[in-house]
Order: structure tokens, then C-alpha cells, then sequence
């Protein structure tokens, strides 16, 4: 249920395709099997987007790791200084001039905190369905973020305040994402750990939007409100580290927030607000890519020293 689809389809006949569903083998996967040779023949018209380059008739590439987003269709990438967007032409006007004003403005805010992007510019893919369904999805990839959305009621719900406040967060948390990597790649580790880079995301998406738009504090507010109640009710039962494996991964969320949150609060309370969160963040990725191994065992070596031993203990119970 975590994975990314395999197609999200464009309101005009276009797709993005997720090329990581490709990747099968003819036994067993072994770690060490990670090149994946792609070619794909393109409808006349069309074109293809990947990598950022875009070509017409075929296209071959090697592919690896968790695989990326390509687009297959009629429109044209728009180029911006921070990004590359391929915008669904069919999403509502307020949607696409938040897309094209919201993206760029919180990846300079991330920009100024956590330092400049690594590689190529990043791509922007946002599609739209407009089918008898009421869900959405976003993610990241390397140097990629994409957002799709199943909505017949799209236009009527964009009239809401509600609406545009979770759809900026849903941006805020993805742009971040894109800022939690390193040179060797994520930070994270196994997929019980997720609290780190999911609450990660949602705090920073938290302070971002309370400094960009002040108008959500109160959504924030009702929100973090909503995640107390959501992981006080899921630790009952289990442990957060079991969360991945309970089917109940969006713990890693709500638990992951208020344990960031919990953080930013110790550093700035310790050092007289000089030290935050992205304080924190910037020093993690320092260590994994001076040779430590990434994951929490680093990242709370790193909160002990920054805040206490009694803060990560209680952290460790939670966890």
C-alpha cells in the first residue's frame, strides 16, 4: 500500500509511468542485480521526459535502485530557476498557480535552511484524474516530485480553505523530502525507522508553512492536535517499530512529527534558540556522509548531544 502506482494518468491522455514497478527477476532478486536496462517506442506525437531530457520516438536507459517517474504524452516541461514542472493541464486554475507559485518559494525556504540540491534540477509531475474516487498520492524520488489526484470534485473542492491549507502541507512535506538526502543517497534506514525522514518531513512542513502563510496556524494547530490523538490511540497496541509490519505505517507520521517537534523544542531550549532542528539535520547528513551508518542510531547519537540523555531514552521507548 506504501509503494508508488505504476501509472498516473494525465486528464489529456498522457501517463507518468513509475519505472520501478519494472523491475522483476526471472528467479530470485538478489541486492547486487541493480542495472535495469529500459527501452521504450514512443506514440507518434508524443513525447518522452527522463532525467529531464526529452525525446521523441525511442528512448533507452539504464535504470536503478528504487527506479524514477517518466512522463509519455503531448505536453511541454515549463522550466523555472529551481525546477523543471510538467503541470496537468486540467487541474483547476488554483491548483496549478499554487503548484507553480507554492513549489518554487518552499524550495528556497528549504534552500536557506538545509543547503543548495545536489545533480540535475529537480522535475515537477502533477496529474489528474478526474474519476469517482477521492484519493491522492505524492512522493519523491531522486531529484523528482510527483502528485496525482482521483477526484471528480476536484473544482468544488479547491473553494475550500481546508482543502488548499492540506494540499499546500501535502506540497511542504514532499519538497522536504527532496532535502533530506545526502551524496550517497537517503539518510533514512529500514522501513520500520521511517519516523525519521516521514516526521521529518511533516515538522519541517509544519514550521515552513507557519513562516510562509501564517493564515494555517490554526489548521496546524487542529492538526498536530489530530497526531497526538492518532499515536497516543496506535502505541496501545504496539510498538512504533512494529507499525511497518501492522499495516499501520502512518504512525510513522503522526508519532514521527511530535518526536521532531519534541526535538526542535529541546535544541532551541538549550541553546538559547542558536540551534534547531535544521541545526540537527544538516550535521546528520555530515556524519553519514563522512562514514557513519545512516538511520536513527546516528541521528540519536546526535540528539543526545544536542539536547539530553533522558529526551532520547524516552524517544528509544516510543520507538
Amino acid at each position: 500500500s506504501k509503494d508508488y502506482a505504476p501509472f498516473s494518468p494525465y486528464s489529456d491522455g498522457g501517463v507518468l509511468i513509475y519505472t520501478g514497478r519494472l523491475f522483476a527477476c526471472i528467479d530470485k532478486c538478489a541486492d547486487d542485480v541493480n542495472d535495469w536496462q529500459i527501452s521504450m517506442n514512443i506514440p507518434q506525437g508524443e513525447h518522452l521526459i527522463v532525467n529531464g531530457n526529452v525525446y521523441t520516438k525511442s528512448a533507452n536507459w539504464v535504470d536503478r535502485d528504487d527506479g524514477m517517474n517518466v512522463y509519455v504524452g503531448r505536453q511541454k516541461p515549463i522550466e523555472t530557476d529551481s525546477v523543471i514542472a510538467v503541470i496537468d493541464s486540467g487541474l483547476p486554475e488554483e491548483i496549478q498557480l499554487s503548484l507553480s507559485a507554492d513549489i518554487p518559494k518552499l524550495m528556497v525556504y528549504f534552500q536557506e535552511r538545509l543547503g543548495k540540491l545536489s545533480g540535475v534540477k529537480p522535475t515537477l509531475f502533477a496529474s489528474y484524474a478526474k474519476v469517482d474516487d477521492h484519493s491522492s498520492q505524492g512522493g519523491t524520488l531522486p531529484n523528482q516530485i510527483f502528485m496525482h489526484w482521483n477526484l471528480n470534485d476536484l473544482d468544488k473542492k479547491v473553494k475550500d480553505t481546508k482543502f488548499i491549507s492540506q494540499t499546500t502541507w501535502f506540497f511542504a512535506h514532499e519538497v522536504a523530502h527532496l532535502y533530506q538526502r545526502s551524496k550517497f543517497g537517503v539518510l533514512n534506514g529500514e522501513a520500520n525507522q521511517s519516523w525519521l525522514h516521514e516526521g521529518n518531513a511533516d515538522w519541517l512542513a509544519a514550521l515552513a508553512l507557519l513562516d510562509l502563510y501564517p493564515k494555517t496556524e490554526k489548521y496546524i494547530t487542529k492538526k498536530v492536535g489530530k497526531f497526538k490523538e492518532h499515536c497516543v490511540e496506535g502505541l496501545t497496541d504496539l510498538s512504533l517499530i512494529e507499525a511497518a509490519n501492522e499495516g499501520q505505517f502512518g504512525l510513522y507520521y503522526s508519532c514521527g512529527l511530535l518526536i521532531h517537534r519534541a526535538i526542535d523544542h529541546a535544541m532551541q531550549k538549550k541553546s538559547n534558540g542558536l540551534k534547531n532542528i535544521y541545526t540537527l539535520w544538516n550535521e546528520f547528513r555530515q556524519k553519514v556522509e563522512q562514514g557513519n551508518e545512516k538511520g536513527h542510531e546516528t541521528f540519536l547519537a546526535l540528539v543526545e548531544q544536542y539536547t539530553s540523555q533522558e529526551l532520547v531514552i524516552h524517544i528509544k521507548k516510543i520507538v
